[in-house]
């Protein structure tokens, strides 16, 4: 009995007995910084051995990248909604709110928040066309009122130094075409009369006339449009309308015309002849018609 108490006391003993240095160094190089951090321990039998590192540099890896937005597509066929064996097209129908695409001061929101489509720049959005707030007098020479007819009286004939009697008759019209793109009507009133009676001589009178029986006088007296040639030949009296215009734009409304539109020109020929006085059976009271009277 004695000699098994002494068994017991000597393994007491041992049991206090310290580690070998080399055992308690490697253990306290381990444990002084990060205890357990790359420690290797070996604690079998009646040695114990710590290898490893101190390293207190922790690596600190990249942020994964942002995962695509979430969608609703199906998938192995199955569409929107995700089944029915097959019968979805794989397309998104509805965008799922992201909470990583609320704005953040500061924060970078991912590109998938950006829909391409939403572009709304002010180079891409085109206004609607406008109709022009001035029009001049050259841009609607296509739609020019009508050559005008001009005659004479006496009928094609003048005795010189007396006047004869130019007639042009005008009255309102209107063209319709395009113009600057836009389909319109222009509305034509004649103002003037251009006349040119081919012997140098040419007017400008308010675009009335008439002849003498319609204003009442008898043959050869001056009237706005007559004229008396001084030498005998064959003229050619020309006639132009001077119009002013506006253009109807229909819905866009009209803007009127800057100018007088002058019209395609219209000509008639007059021979001027002498008129010698000879003895007559009847005088002009008898014979108002005779010539000379």
């Amino acid at each position: 009995m004695r000699r098994a108490v002494a068994v017991l006391a000597l393994l007491a003993i041992a049991m206090v007995v310290p580690a070998p240095a080399s055992a308690t160094t490697a253990l306290g190089g381990c444990g002084t910084s990060l205890p357990g951090i790359g420690c290797d321990t070996n604690n079998t039998g009646t040695d114990v051995t710590i290898d490893g590192t101190n390293d207190t540099t922790v690596d600190t890896p990249d942020p994964p990248p942002p995962p695509p937005p979430p969608t609703n597509d199906g998938t192995d066929g199955g569409g929107d909604g995700g089944g029915n064996g097959g019968g979805g097209d794989n397309t998104d129908t509805e965008v799922i709110y992201d909470p990583r695409c609320e704005w953040h001061p500061g924060v970078p929101r991912p590109d998938f928040c950006f829909d391409a489509d939403d572009d709304t720049d002010d180079e891409d959005v085109e206004d609607d066309p406008e109709p022009p707030t001035v029009v001049t007098a050259t841009q609607v020479l296509s739609f020019a009122p009508p050559t005008p007819s001009v005659s004479s009286e006496p009928d094609g004939v003048a005795i010189v130094g007396m006047p004869m009697n130019v007639v042009v008759p005008v009255s309102a019209s209107s063209s319709s075409g395009n113009l600057l793109g836009f389909p319109v009507t222009v509305h034509f009133t004649p103002e003037l009369l251009d006349l040119d009676y081919g012997d140098g001589t040419s007017v400008e009178v308010a675009a009335e006339s008439a002849t003498w029986e319609s204003l009442g006088q008898a043959e050869f007296t001056a009237t706005p449009t007559s004229h008396a040639y001084q030498q005998r030949g064959t003229y050619t009296v020309t006639a132009r309308v001077l119009s002013s215009a506006y253009v109807d734009f229909g819905q866009y409304g009209t803007v009127p015309v800057t100018g007088l539109v002058t019209s395609p020109a219209s000509t008639t020929s007059v021979r001027a002849v002498t008129a010698d006085t000879a003895l007559v059976d009847r005088t002009c009271a008898e014979y108002p018609t005779g010539p000379g009277c």
